[in-house]
């Protein structure tokens, strides 16, 4: 990782496909989840954290970082069922799953195919179940359609690169040193370009709310909001998911660039529930 060494191993989820994970530390798993375009590597302040408590796992997706990049299955759901393989294979359970943006849908896409009995608690960091805003009052969105288009897929497919430093500045909030954009940048174009796009879209159509209204009933249930989202994801939690746990960062990559604060908070859900 950027900071810390550590063993990556690979896990076979189908015939062809791998996923890359490592670990570190002993007793409850944690298992991390990155999103579009992300590795595992972004949560090397969590995994230094928590190691001393947990055993924590990271995983990079299908096409992310250092697991297989396919032409096939680049999609949410998809991510779900390569999520229920790699937890069965590591024969895990009383797990605390933890997803950060994207990686929300794959979570909900395998708690909506496989329920939840293998987990202890579901955190899902800075996503809204629905991406795609449709204009009805009270949506809790990131972009219409011809918002998708023009801030994510059409950037993707013309310029990666340029993409790459926006996302990464977006994400951040701020302008990155030379050395975090090289990093990150690094980590977000190590996804095909092709897998990058198909994402996308899977993203643009996914609707969880149900779901997520569902979850705190079953499981601790958590949500991390970056403060650009507050003003939506707060009244569309507060009425929907009020059982759910909400807590709020700076930035969309805040668990990274603040981690003290976010790891703390963290650390008290994963503890107690609350």
């Amino acid at each position: 990782m950027h900071r810390a060494s550590f063993e990556w191993n690979r896990v076979s989820v189908e015939d062809g496909v791998e996923i890359a994970y490592a670990e570190r530390g002993a007793g409850p798993p944690v298992v991390l989840v990155p999103g579009w375009t992300m590795a595992g590597d972004v949560f090397e302040h969590q995994v230094l954290d928590l190691a001393p408590r947990f055993r924590v796992i990271v995983i990079d997706p299908r096409s992310h970082g250092r697991s297989t990049a396919t032409l096939t299955g680049n999609s949410y759901p998809q991510q779900g069922r390569d999520l229920a393989a790699f937890l069965r294979t590591l024969a895990l359970r009383d797990i605390n799953l933890v997803g950060w943006s994207y990686a929300g849908l794959a979570c909900y896409a395998y708690v909506e195919q496989f329920g939840t009995e293998r987990l202890r608690s579901l955190t899902v960091i800075d996503q809204t179940p629905k991406p795609l805003r449709t204009g009805v009052d009270g949506e809790w969105a990131e972009h219409d359609l011809e918002g998708f288009l023009a801030a994510m897929v059409g950037p993707t497919v013309a310029d990666p690169n340029a993409m790459a430093v926006a996302f990464i500045e977006w994400a951040l909030g701020r302008q990155p040193t030379p050395q975090e954009s090289e990093w990150l940048c690094g980590m977000h174009l190590r996804t095909p370009r092709d897998a990058a796009v198909c994402l996308l879209v899977s993203a643009m159509f996914s609707d969880y709310r149900q779901l997520a209204t569902s979850l705190s009933a079953k499981i601790p249930f958590a949500n991390a909001v970056s403060q650009a989202e507050l003003t939506e994801a707060q009244p569309w939690l507060s009425q929907h998911v009020s059982n759910a746990v909400v807590w709020t960062m700076p930035s969309h990559l805040g668990f990274w660039d603040h981690a003290a604060e976010f790891n703390r908070r963290l650390s008290v859900f994963l503890d107690t529930g609350r």
